[in-house]
């Protein structure tokens, strides 16, 4: 009995200790004071895009990812549609002729004499019959040079052509009437591919009104003009042949619906225009004038 009861003590007493050991390893190890929970502060930001904080969010945590940059910031965004095509044309000249409308008249910087710019004459229609022409023109009024002897050149250039080109002035009376012309047609023995400079020597009559001046394009093909003078010149200088009797005594059309320019403009073509149409058709003509 006795060693019974000393049995139960023993495995009593071995089960207690068993258990302060285990309590003893699962108890935390001692720490200082618990720290507080930090919450971050939210900065309200400067930007307009950032909503107000509605009421039952103050303690929340927001977090706030930095902006990407945009493709467009980073140049990557695609170019816009291509607007229509824009014509540069040399200020101050118009598109004339007897078949201006197979014709253009353009500003050119890729073939050029002298500056950054010549005027290019060109036909648009490869069929252009050889009896059509296509010219570049400026009036201005011929009071200043009546009585005088002047010269009109510029150098030419051509390619395609089939009857060259060539440059030309006349004047006109207050009827219109052709009182004194002058052209000089491209050398057919030259280099039609070459600057050439051309010039053109003329009287202007006491009665003239008009003095109009230009380029001409016969048929198909291109022709350059550049570095245009106008100058009066002693009368020791020859006129360039006898008068073209087969245009003096014909009715001109009339160049602009708004009058012949005070002075000649843009003879280098350096002032160009940006246009998205053709150049303004020829003003009405009730009298049926000729188209030069």
């Amino acid at each position: 009995m006795n060693n019974r009861i000393v049995q139960l003590v023993v495995v009593a007493f071995v089960g207690a200790f068993l258990a302060w050991l285990l309590m003893r390893d699962e108890e935390p190890a001692p720490q200082a004071a618990p720290k507080a929970t930090v919450r971050p502060v939210e900065i309200p930001a400067k930007s307009a895009e950032t909503p107000p904080a509605s009421a039952g969010t103050k303690d929340r945590v927001v977090f706030r990812l930095p902006k990407m940059a945009s493709a467009s910031a980073k140049g990557e965004e695609s170019p816009p549609p291509l607007k229509p095509e824009d014509f540069q044309v040399p200020k101050a000249w118009l598109l004339r002729g007897s078949g201006s409308k197979n014709y253009e008249l353009r500003s050119d910087r890729e073939t050029v004499f002298t500056g950054n710019y010549s005027a290019l004459l060109s036909s648009h229609d490869k069929d252009v019959s050889p009896n059509l022409s296509g010219s570049g023109i400026q009036a201005v009024l011929a009071a200043p040079y009546v009585g005088t002897r002047m010269e009109l050149s510029a150098v030419l250039r051509g390619s395609g052509t089939r009857n060259g080109g060539s440059v030309w002035m006349y004047v006109t009376d207050p009827s219109r009437v052709i009182i004194a012309y002058q052209v000089a047609q491209m050398t057919p023995t030259a280099d039609v591919n070459e600057w050439t400079r051309y010039r053109v020597v003329m009287d202007i009559p006491f009665h003239g009104e008009v003095l109009a001046y230009g380029f001409t394009l016969q048929g198909k093909g291109k022709l350059w003009v550049d570095d245009v003078h106008l100058r009066a010149v002693d009368n020791n200088v020859p006129v360039t042949g006898p008068q073209n009797v087969h245009q003096v005594g014909v009715i001109a059309q009339a160049v602009s619906a708004d009058g012949a320019l005070t002075n000649p403009a843009n003879l280098d073509f350096e002032d160009i225009q940006i246009t998205r149409e053709r150049q303004p058709p020829p003003p009405p003509d009730e009298i049926k004038g000729t188209r030069f």
